[in-house]
């Protein structure tokens, strides 16, 4: 099965990460792919420390926490984020993923849910890519938005794309109108 890929978007700005992960090595790689995208990363190695950073005169962009910490645990990261940073986009990873805390992370507002181990890195950077490219576009133009939309489902071939590339379209002339 081919991995899907990312159409190209406009180059996203030097983006803030707080990082979130007790395991050292997880970490170090999470904090190389997030450089490697030209982002700066801070790193928390449990969720004493990443509360600290939450009040930090430059609030992170995007969030990334591992759901199980020492002390508190990545959920009650992510629930005092969306609280402290709200603008922050919120990303969990774990490696002991269930329905429930899955559930509960997306009543947060988590953009994505990524299980551990990690097989293919270029998925990772393709989804903080994603997250922080939807930072980007909050507030801008519905029109933009819609558009931005119809380009990337068009690039799509699934069923359910091309569903929603119809309903897209009908948006899209709708706003210009």
């Amino acid at each position: 099965m081919s991995t899907p890929t990312l159409p190209a978007t406009p180059a996203l700005p030097c983006a803030r990460v707080l990082l979130v992960e007790d395991e050292d090595v997880i970490r170090r790689i999470l904090a190389a792919l997030v450089e490697e995208l030209g982002h700066t990363v801070v790193e928390a190695r449990d969720g004493e420390e990443a509360l600290l950073q939450l009040d930090a005169p430059t609030p992170p962009d995007l969030i990334i926490a591992d759901k199980n910490l020492p002390g508190i645990n990545g959920l009650e990261v992510l629930r005092q984020a969306r609280a402290r940073c709200p603008d922050a986009q919120l990303m969990m990873v774990t490696g002991y993923a269930s329905y429930e805390s899955a559930v509960e992370a997306l009543r947060l507002g988590v953009c994505e849910y990524l299980e551990k181990p990690f097989l293919d890195l270029r998925i990772i950077q393709q989804r903080i890519t994603g997250a922080l490219a939807l930072k980007a576009e909050r507030g801008r133009d519905p029109l933009a938005l819609a558009r931005r939309l119809v380009e990337l489902l068009g690039q799509r071939q699934d069923a359910a794309s091309q569903a929603a590339l119809a309903a897209a379209r009908n948006t899209v002339a709708a706003l210009s109108s």
